[in-house]
């Protein structure tokens, strides 16, 4: 089940000033994790793929969700597919009604009128809005600049998994188990028809 959304990631060569820009808008930095190494699942979503990665989790109580910034080294084109502009974000994808049917039917979006995906939590933080525009547009990559992957919450990875499949996800990882700090999560990387990334994080208890 997906429990809501986690946070929408957004790649730089310039991690610092990235931070500061969004701190101007609101934004306030809750973790910082440098060298987290990366899976060679990965490879599937960057042309110059890197053993380490860096990050900043940042969360703004205002405009709700998270932004997880990373840098993965050498930036290599630029994303297109996602947009995002103050609390909105957009995705402009080639096929847009099989774009909402995978979000709607895999993830658990509602597609309320005009192409305006939204999905709601018991958690105000995990809700999310989308709005979808037809676009010719070349799949999101972790390691191009921009915004990359839509993340997710799921409280059961292996069934979200086989759903998301069923639904026409494409280049599909395995699920992989990632540490920061003291948290351990498991996590399973694809892409939805059109190539936008998404993620899905079960964080394991303790």
């Amino acid at each position: 089940m997906i429990l809501g959304f986690a946070h929408l990631a957004i790649n730089t060569d310039t991690l610092d000033e990235l931070e500061q820009f969004y701190s101007s808008k609101g934004y306030v930095k809750t973790s910082i994790f440098n060298e987290v190494k990366n899976v060679p699942a990965k490879k599937s979503f960057c042309i110059n793929y890197q053993d380490k990665h860096d990050l900043i989790l940042m969360e703004n109580n205002v405009k709700n969700f998270s932004l997880e910034l990373t840098c993965h080294g050498k930036i290599t084109g630029k994303n297109n597919q996602l947009i995002f502009d103050e609390n909105n974000i957009i995705a402009r994808v080639r096929e847009p009604d099989e774009f909402i049917d995978f979000f709607s039917e895999g993830l658990g979006f509602k597609n309320l009128s005009d192409n305006n995906l939204t999905f709601k939590s018991i958690n105000p933080s995990w809700c999310c809005e989308i709005n979808v525009e037809r676009g010719d547009t070349e799949n999101s990559r972790v390691d191009a600049y921009g915004p990359s992957c839509l993340a997710f919450y799921s409280s059961n990875i292996i069934d979200d998994r086989k759903r998301l499949i069923k639904q026409g996800a494409i280049d599909c990882s395995d699920i992989f188990n990632l540490s920061l700090g003291v948290k351990s999560m498991d996590i399973f990387m694809t892409r939805s028809p059109g190539g936008v990334l998404v993620e899905l994080i079960q964080i394991k208890k303790n």
